[in-house]
């Protein structure tokens, strides 16, 4: 996700499942859609610029003829232009003052303000790497293994690097003193190169693939593999600080650091959890089980985390302000409690019901620790709804809304054709 004055922006893909193929633009207070605007599948986010949104969309190679990167209006969603990039964008789009970066099967240099074709080079293969834009070169990899440092004006390499194996669905990061960190999925191994020359420094071996981008901060980098363990490697040697098992599988949702917290989820269906750990230790500070997988990474914006699910929602917890701090309670837009230890168990309204003289008697329970209001009752064929003392209290309508129901409360219900 991107964010921009109260503002988040995400698309949802349908290349492996159910999915808008739309990109949404959200307020981050209410979750409200403020506006949608179908672009296609994909999987990279957007990227702002004052007020243009650049995004990509990836086929998968089912579709080439309808892959493209777009520009549009951070307000409205209408477009400025579009330009097919045939072979599509599986990662990030970066941008300066004048001109966009991205790889496909090429690495490609646009005109910002036109989508005009500046440059591309040729990679040999896709590349499923998120690169970086720095000290005006563009690093990026190829899934067949083979990394690049670019001009940014030309577009010739600096240097070519021939990696072990091929990343995927991997990221390269950047220390500031030289240092490049990159995960390659086709090895299981977290690896640091030299900016200059391309040169290995270390390799650090993971205990499974990594489908994940990694982290810096603080002469350290944090990496997720697919076994369920997060690590954290120390950046000038390789060597382990720690490393901590969260579940039974995490990709794609990758590490996010905010107020000395790592913030990350799990691809474990039913059992999927986001969770912060502390960044020093790697101890788990709280689980919030969200009931489905999380496929893509945390983000953090306004004190915030923003989070998303396999299930089609989008959730808002508050970190607090500075040092980790955890100062209010929040909710989401299914009205879910967050506490900074994450809850106990799952909190939810209920209906448990029975055959009943005729009818079915329901009960409705609200599990929240909180008051719930206009609790929806939906049936697919109107009924007659009575209430416990048996009064009418609805007549030949499908839908039954409930005021309020206090914190542990029920409210029971006849239903009758």
């Amino acid at each position: 996700m991107a964010y921009a004055d109260g503002m988040a922006y995400m698309a949802s893909c349908s290349t492996h499942g159910p999915g808008f193929n739309k990109i949404f633009a959200i307020d981050t207070a209410t979750g409200t859609v403020v506006w949608n605007r179908t672009i296609g599948p994909g999987y990279v986010g957007p990227v702002i610029d004052g007020d243009t949104i650049y995004i990509g969309n990836y086929s998968h190679e089912t579709d080439p003829l309808n892959e493209y990167i777009y520009a549009l209006n951070r307000f409205t969603g209408t477009l400025k232009w579009k330009k097919n990039i045939p072979g599509g964008i599986p990662e990030s789009i970066l941008y300066n003052d004048t001109h966009l970066f991205f790889a496909s099967d090429k690495a490609y240099c646009l005109d910002k303000q036109t989508g005009q074709t500046v440059w591309n080079y040729d990679l040999g293969s896709l590349s499923l790497t998120k690169p970086i834009l720095k000290d005006r070169a563009f690093f990026t990899a190829s899934s067949q293994g083979r990394m690049v440092k670019l001009d940014i004006k030309t577009g010739q390499p600096v240097w070519k690097k021939t990696l072990a194996a091929g990343p995927w669905d991997n990221s390269i990061t950047a220390d500031g003193k030289g240092r490049l960190f990159l995960a390659i999925a086709g090895n299981n191994t977290l690896n640091a190169y030299d900016e200059q020359t391309g040169a290995r420094l270390w390799s650090f071996a993971l205990e499974a693939r990594p489908l994940s981008f990694n982290a810096f901060h603080n002469k350290v980098v944090f990496i997720s593999d697919t076994k369920g363990w997060v690590y954290a490697v120390h950046s000038t040697s390789g060597i382990l600080k720690w490393k901590t098992k969260i579940g039974g599988k995490t990709d794609i949702s990758s590490p996010t650091l905010a107020g000395g917290l790592v913030f990350i989820g799990t691809r474990d269906g039913e059992n999927g959890s986001f969770f912060a750990l502390d960044e020093t230790t790697g101890r788990i500070l709280w689980k919030y089980k969200i009931g489905a997988s999380v496929t893509a990474p945390p983000s953090i914006a306004d004190g915030m985390l923003f989070g998303v699910t396999d299930n089609w929602h989008m959730y808002a917890f508050d970190i607090g302000i500075g040092e980790g701090n955890w100062l209010l309670h929040r909710y989401d837009r299914l009205n879910t409690a967050f506490t900074p230890r994450g809850l106990i168990k799952w909190q939810y309204v209920k209906a448990d019901c029975k055959i009943f003289e005729k009818g079915h008697i329901c009960t409705i329970t609200n599990l929240y620790d909180y008051t719930v209001k206009k609790v929806e009752l939906k049936l697919q064929t109107p009924v007659n709804w009575f209430d416990d003392n048996g009064k009418q209290i609805a007549a030949k309508t499908d839908c039954l809304i409930i005021p309020r129901i206090k914190s542990l409360g029920s409210k029971t219900v006849f239903i009758r054709n």
